[in-house]
C-alpha cells in the first residue's frame, strides 16, 4: 500500500481536488545535528581512513563507530546511495556508489530523520559545496533536497508516521570542491534518526551541546 509522507511544519502543495502534488524536507532552524538514535555519515576524503560510516551511540556517547568503508569521490561527481532500516528495526543499511555497509540496529521506532550537510573554506580549499537531490521514501518523491556551501553546516528535517515500521531512502548525493580536497569531515553529509522533531527551544540548547561536544573531542585529539 502507498505510505503517505507528512512533513514537519511544511503545507503540502495541493493541486485541483485538495490533492497533493509536492512534498519537501523542512529545514532545520540550526545547521548542527544532536544527539540521535543512530549517525550515517559520508565524506569527502579521510586521509586514507574511511569515508562512509554507521554510529550507534550507547549509553548517551556518539563515538560508537559499527560499521565503516571506503568510498572514492571525485568532485562534482553524483552517486546514488540507498539509506535502508529494515521492517523488523533490526539492522541499518546503507549504500553508495556499489559500496555497502550494515550495523545491527536497537533504537526502536523513530519518526524522524535529519538530513546535515557541512562544507568547509579555507587558503587550501576555496569553494565546496554538498547536495542531496532526487530523494525518495519508500519510492515516493520529495521535492527539493539539501544544498549548502560557504562553509558550516546546512540540515533539514523529514517527519513521517510511515518511518515507524522500517523505511528505505533513496537519493542523488554531490560533492564539490576547488582546490584542496577537505579532509575528514569538513565536506561531508549525514543521516540522523531521531524519535521525533525537538522543538525549538529544545533544538537550540541540543546544537549549544553538540557543538560543546565537538570542541571537546578536538582538544582530546590535538
Amino acid at each position: 500500500m502507498r505510505k503517505s509522507v507528512r512533513l514537519l511544519a511544511l503545507a503540502f502543495l495541493l493541486a485541483p481536488g485538495g490533492v497533493a502534488s509536492a512534498i519537501s524536507v523542512t529545514p532545520a532552524p540550526s545547521g548542527s545535528p544532536g544527539p540521535s538514535l543512530f549517525q550515517v555519515e559520508n565524506k569527502a576524503f579521510a586521509q586514507g581512513n574511511w569515508e562512509a560510516g554507521i554510529w550507534i551511540p550507547v549509553s548517551g556517547t556518539p563515538s560508537n563507530l559499527k560499521a565503516q568503508a571506503d568510498v572514492a569521490w571525485s568532485s562534482g561527481v553524483s552517486k546514488e546511495f540507498v539509506l535502508t532500516l529494515d521492517a523488523a528495526l533490526t539492522t541499518l543499511s546503507f549504500s553508495i556508489g556499489g559500496v555497502s555497509l550494515s550495523s545491527p540496529y536497537s533504537g526502536g521506532a523513530h519518526q524522524a530523520l535529519q538530513l546535515a550537510g557541512r562544507t568547509t573554506v579555507n587558503a587550501q580549499t576555496t569553494a565546496s559545496s554538498v547536495v542531496l537531490s532526487n530523494l525518495e521514501l519508500d519510492g515516493m518523491p520529495i521535492s527539493g533536497g539539501l544544498s549548502g556551501s560557504g562553509g558550516g553546516w546546512v540540515s533539514g528535517w523529514l517527519e513521517s508516521p510511515d518511518l515507524l515500521d522500517g523505511y528505505v531512502l533513496t537519493g542523488t548525493a554531490t560533492l564539490t570542491w576547488s582546490g584542496a580536497v577537505p579532509r575528514n569531515s569538513n565536506l561531508a553529509f549525514h543521516f540522523y534518526g531521531a524519535r521525533v522533531v525537538p522543538e525549538p527551544g529544545t533544538l537550540a540548547l541540543v546544537t549549544v551541546g553538540f557543538v560543546g561536544l565537538a570542541a571537546g573531542v578536538r582538544r582530546r585529539r590535538s
